[in-house]
C-alpha cells in the first residue's frame, strides 16, 4: 500500500507539472490574442477617427499660412457695406436675428476698382440678404459655418463684380440674437 501511495504522489506531481504547462501556454495564447485585438482596434480607431482630424487640421493650417503670405504681399481696396439685419430660418424655436457688417476686399490698389464696385452695391446687398435669410442658426453659429458663409459671399459678389474681383470678406460685426 505504501508503494501505491508513493506512485499516486509521483503521479500527481507529474500531472501537476503538466497542468501548469498547459495553463501557461493557454494563458500566453489568450494574452497574445487580446494584444492583437487591441492593436487592431487601436489602428482602426486612429485611421477612421483620429488620423483624419489631424490631416484636416494640417491642411487648414497650410491653407491659412498660404493666405497669410498672400495677404502680406498685397492688400487690396476695401469696400465697407452697411450692416445687414435679417431673420434666420427657425426650427420651432423663437425668432433669431442676425446683424452682420462686412467689408469686401477688392483686387487692385486704386480707387477706380472701388468706384466700379460701388455701382453694384444694390446687387451685392440683395444677393447677400438672400443668402443670409436662407441660413439656419446652427449653420452660422460655428466657426466652420462662418467660413463657409464667407466663401459663399465671395462667390456671389464675384458673380456681379467679375471673376476674382473680391479677394476676401471680413466680418466687422456678427451678432445673433
Amino acid at each position: 500500500m505504501a508503494e501505491k501511495e508513493k506512485k499516486e504522489a509521483e503521479g500527481t506531481e507529474e500531472a501537476g507539472e503538466e497542468k501548469p504547462k498547459k495553463g501557461k501556454l493557454f494563458s500566453l495564447i489568450i494574452i497574445v490574442v487580446i494584444v492583437l485585438a487591441l492593436s487592431a482596434g487601436g489602428y482602426l480607431a486612429y485611421t477612421m477617427y483620429i488620423g483624419p482630424k489631424f490631416i484636416h487640421q494640417d491642411k487648414k493650417a497650410a491653407v491659412a499660412k498660404d493666405k497669410k503670405t498672400e495677404g502680406a504681399q498685397k492688400v487690396g481696396v476695401f469696400l465697407p457695406l452697411d450692416p445687414f439685419i435679417v431673420n434666420l430660418l427657425i426650427d420651432g424655436e423663437g425668432a433669431r436675428y442676425l446683424k452682420m457688417k462686412i467689408d469686401l476686399e477688392l483686387e487692385g490698389e486704386d480707387e477706380k476698382v472701388k468706384a466700379e464696385a460701388e455701382k453694384h452695391i444694390p446687387q451685392l446687398r440683395d444677393t447677400i440678404i438672400m443668402l443670409l435669410t436662407s441660413k439656419r442658426y446652427e449653420e452660422v453659429m460655428t466657426l466652420e459655418g462662418k467660413i463657409r458663409l464667407r466663401d459663399e459671399i465671395i462667390i456671389r459678389a464675384n458673380h456681379y463684380l467679375g471673376k476674382n474681383k473680391v479677394k476676401g470678406v471680413y466680418f466687422s460685426e456678427f451678432v445673433i440674437q
